[in-house]
């Protein structure tokens, strides 16, 4: 078995005029979690739809748990957890119901485990799904899903119409899922905060373009903000800082770039007078990379 479960070669997506998704390649090792992070439009549901094989590429391919993404068998399917944005239950389905529908499909499903998880937050059993706050259907959904310990998760804002406390609950279940069945998961959220205490990687799609794959722990440490005066250029920078991002302001310049080889003390003595450096947060670097690249150097941190 491939240590890759999601492989992706040039996934391209066109609807008529529009292409969704262009040359995408991706992949993703088992027992990692990913944050899939892109403005409205940017093509993550497009992608998360071709990798379980509900559309069709228009060329290239995606490769699941070693199988062709439009040939997943069910025994390769029963393996993955997905949770799209929208894809809700019947309004008379009650939680006791869809619970014994999960089991059919799902041999792995605790229900112990999800009548647990509903306690948690007052969900009963034979309330109907209809009638339910929308914070209280996001997290039956999403209970559904873990509580089938599937070795693939692909969750499509899970997290969306939920409070802080219980977005603080979901994420740090699919944290723990994770570190103790070793599964993978992608999710696809708004929501950097949440999902940048949990997640391993980050994949950033902009326009159908893949713009960056990275591992946080090395963007932690690597990424650096720096402010140059207006005298400055970006040119003045040592050559081990890789820039990707710009953005001029009445005082000077901001420049987001990558550095691998010098700690920020050394880069510090580097720089040019009046000039400071420090580390970004997820959120800065996304604004970033989305808002503020620089032409074909966003390849430095992919």
């Amino acid at each position: 078995m491939s240590d890759y479960i999601i492989k992706t070669n040039q996934l391209t997506r066109a609807f008529g005029d529009c292409l969704a998704l262009n040359n995408v390649d991706l992949q993703i090792e088992n027992g990692r979690l990913v944050a899939l992070l892109g403005p409205n439009g940017a093509g993550k549901t497009t992608l998360i739809q071709l990798l379980l094989g509900l559309l069709e590429p228009s060329e290239g391919n995606a490769i699941i748990c070693d199988r062709e993404s439009r040939e997943l068998p069910h025994d390769v399917f029963s393996r993955i957890g997905y949770m799209g944005d929208n894809d809700n239950p019947p309004r008379w389905a009650t939680a006791n119901k869809l619970m014994k529908l999960q089991a059919e499909v799902c041999q792995r499903f605790d229900r112990g485990l999800a009548e647990n998880l509903f306690q948690r937050h007052n969900i009963l059993l034979d309330k109907p799904f209809g009638v339910m706050s929308k914070g209280q259907k996001k997290w039956l959904r999403a209970v559904l899903v873990l509580a089938s310990k599937p070795d693939l998760l692909i969750l499509d804002e899970p997290a969306d119409g939920l409070d802080p406390a219980i977005r603080d609950d979901l994420f740090n279940l699919i944290r723990e899922q994770i570190n103790d069945t070793q599964a993978t998961a992608l999710v696809a959220t708004h929501i950097i905060s949440d999902i940048e205490r949990v997640a391993d990687e980050l994949a950033i799609i902009t326009e159908g373009q893949l713009l960056a794959f990275a591992n946080l722990e090395d963007l932690r440490e690597e990424v650096y903000e720096i402010y140059l005066s207006q005298r400055c250029q970006v040119d003045q920078l040592d050559n081990s800082f890789e820039p990707f991002a710009q953005q001029f302001e009445d005082q000077g310049l901001l420049v987001w770039g990558r550095c691998k080889e010098k700690s920020r003390m050394e880069i510090e003595k580097t720089l040019p007078a009046h000039a400071t450096v420090r580390h970004v947060d997820l959120k800065t670097f996304y604004l970033a990379v989305t808002k503020n690249q620089i032409e074909n150097k966003v390849e430095a941190v992919i």
